[in-house]
């Protein structure tokens, strides 16, 4: 088995967005979910925390479903916010080492399986959803194919948020 790491929280730290009435469901948590970055290191990557400011900042937990690629974009993300990342198959030695190949968090009392995947594109969702049980969480988040994918099978959502840097069509 995939080695799992620990349940992370995924509750804000500070309070900004649960005092403000207008930011919407006070009470409820934002989860940012990427994939599939693919930074080279020393890359520039302000573009995209430029286009997704707004969102870092709403986040309560950043997500990301591995190929990362480099060290310092992932240095880059934790300074952003609380967040979860596992291992992607493109992830420099670093990365591997230190991101699980797979992970479980809680939110809001909903199990949240994150796992990079791997293989064709086509049968992917059916691998990660088949490579989780015991109990299977409501969740699955991957990536791997650069494709957007959602898909609900039960009591569990299978979701792949794309690219955010090389979509590739669905």
């Amino acid at each position: 088995w995939p080695r799992i790491s620990a349940k992370k929280d995924c509750a804000r730290t500070d309070t900004r967005r649960r005092n403000n009435p207008s930011s919407g469901a006070a009470d409820m948590n934002r989860i940012l979910v990427l994939s599939d970055t693919h930074f080279s290191h020393g890359e520039n990557t302000a573009y995209l925390f430029s286009d997704l400011n707004g969102y870092f900042q709403a986040a309560d937990l950043i997500i990301h479903a591995g190929d990362l690629t480099s060290s310092s974009f992932y240095t880059e993300l934790l300074s952003a916010g609380n967040i979860v990342a596992v291992q992607g198959n493109m992830d420099v030695l670093k990365l591997q080492h230190e991101l699980p190949d797979r992970t479980v968090v809680e939110c809001e009392d909903i199990r949240i399986g994150v796992t990079h995947g791997w293989g064709s594109a086509s049968s992917l969702p059916d691998r990660v959803y088949q490579s989780w049980f015991d109990p299977r969480p409501e969740l699955l988040i991957f990536g791997h194919s650069h494709r957007m994918h959602s898909e609900q099978r039960g009591n569990v959502l299978l979701f792949n948020p794309g690219s955010a840097t090389n979509p590739r069509g669905s």
